[in-house]
């Protein structure tokens, strides 16, 4: 996200909605001559199941904010051996 000439001091970054939305707001004031001018601005992202949303980060760097959002790991299926009994099958009733 471009944010030029802002610091790490004017925006916030929160996670809303059980850490599924992150939520970006900012604003900048610059100050020209006799004049001064406020900008502020806000996004909103969705942030995916996939997503660790415990290991997001952001960066800062040159006006320009990165996320970094991490995927989580997939679980690994457990191979699992059933017992096959003989003659004693139960009947199922709906």
């Amino acid at each position: 996200m471009q944010v030029p000439g802002c610091n790490a001091d004017d925006i916030d970054a929160n996670l809303e909605n059980n850490g599924r939305t992150l939520h970006i707001t900012g604003a900048k004031t610059i100050a020209t001559g006799n004049t001064t001018s406020s900008t502020r601005f806000e996004k909103r992202f969705t942030v995916g199941d996939q997503v660790d949303a415990t290991k997001l980060s952001a960066d800062l760097s040159n006006g320009v904010l990165t996320i970094t959002a991490p995927k989580t790991k997939k679980r690994q299926a457990t191979p699992m051996r059933l017992d096959i009994s003989e003659g004693q099958h139960q009947r199922l009733t709906y």
